[in-house]
């Protein structure tokens, strides 16, 4: 039994979840708190390190009575379809959704876009064909499922979903390069925002290919109203991300998040930010505030998304940029640990005007060159 208080982190063979528990296991060397495997009478926080083990993370910590969200308000939060309906139940206009289960939900009368995503989990990466596709509509997304031949796969697999996917939700789509995030974090009773950002797909439809941190939309207010309800059902010592469209100048969250992105990670590690060391004192009440503190009034983020450079070569990146990862890394054996594949950079700036003009000379002063030399070779 340890004489020492603790934490347990919870993670993934991801790279991602790896980077993550590191973050939060230097965050606890910080504070005087040990890293444990399985919790005891001492253990202060059970934190997951990837969306898919913050359910497991609520009902452990809830067997071993360590502070938590609470296991029904965890499984609440992290399904796309409950957690719109809880919010829509609250008072609060979303975007149609539902979540199909017969053929017969088919036939409703429902025109307009759509976009198919699994319940659970974050991204772009999906098990079934049919995840993150954009439809003409319910009738189309219909047909696509019956030309296939997968129609009683995805009628199988939302009578008995996939463990990885959960069911999949049907939700009306709204065509944008630019979608919105709000951030917060909770501690045991209260729900403070620590930051905001613009992220640009940049002709990538579902893709992150940009973030403009630090740039607050002015609908965002509704989304603190959103996550105060959240506490309320009993999110504790977390962590959550609403990333949002807009239509008519209204945002409406599309996906909840429980952890940081793995760019930001990355910045904040490069920066020798204090963001998980401060997280984890406010989690446990040693702190009343949560912040980013940047080092200019907006900080841009980029991804190369799709770049093809050689194995023996990396981006040698413009002199004003942050790098934060120079080559292409993707293992095909994890298809979805894609958060560190490609490169990316960041950049100090002042608005969003400033982030285009930085954002633009950024990419035409790249290079790609071999390992080990200093040569100039084709521009990205």
């Amino acid at each position: 039994m340890s004489s020492v208080d603790n934490i347990v982190l919870l993670s993934t063979d991801s790279e991602e979840s790896r980077q993550k528990a590191r973050s939060w296991t230097h965050a606890a060397d910080a504070l005087g708190l040990k890293v444990r495997r399985t919790p005891d009478r001492r253990t202060r926080a059970v934190l997951a390190c990837s969306d898919h083990k913050f359910v497991d993370a609520a009902w452990l910590a809830h067997a071993h009575g360590v502070p938590a969200s609470g296991p029904a308000a965890a499984v609440i939060a992290s399904s796309k379809a409950l957690a719109y309906q809880f919010l829509r139940s609250r008072g609060f206009e979303m975007l149609p959704f539902l979540v199909p289960v017969s053929e017969a939900d088919f036939a409703l009368r429902w025109s307009r876009p759509v976009i198919v995503k699994p319940e659970q989990g974050s991204g772009t990466f999906a098990l079934h064909p049919w995840g993150y596709q954009v439809f003409d509509g319910l009738r189309d997304f219909r047909q696509f499922l019956s030309r296939s031949g997968h129609m009683s796969a995805f009628l199988e697999n939302q009578l008995h979903p996939h463990p990885d996917s959960g069911r999949y939700v049907v939700m009306e789509y709204v065509e944008t390069e630019r979608l919105y995030a709000s951030h917060f974090g909770y501690s045991d009773d209260e729900v403070v925002a620590y930051d905001h950002w613009v992220i640009f797909t940049h002709g990538t439809p579902g893709k992150v290919a940009s973030q403009l941190c630090g740039q607050r939309h002015p609908g965002s207010g509704t989304i603190a109203s959103m996550a105060e309800e959240f506490l309320r059902l009993g999110l504790r010592r977390t962590l959550l991300t609403f990333q949002c469209v807009e239509r008519r100048g209204k945002l409406f969250p599309i996906d909840f998040n429980f952890r940081a992105v793995a760019a930001i990670n990355r910045l904040w590690n490069v920066l020798g930010s204090s963001f998980y060391t401060d997280a984890l004192k406010f989690f446990l009440g040693r702190s009343r505030k949560l912040d980013v503190a940047w080092p200019s009034p907006r900080m841009g983020v980029h991804r190369l998304i799709g770049i093809r450079i050689p194995r023996d070569s990396r981006i040698e990146f413009a002199p004003d940029c942050i790098p934060l990862i120079d080559s292409v890394s993707y293992d095909p054996r994890k298809p979805y640990d894609i958060g560190y594949a490609f490169p990316t950079f960041a950049f100090q700036c002042n608005d969003e005007p400033d982030f285009h003009r930085r954002l633009k000379a950024a990419l035409a002063g790249m290079r790609v060159v071999r390992r080990g030399t200093r040569e100039r070779a084709a521009r990205v």
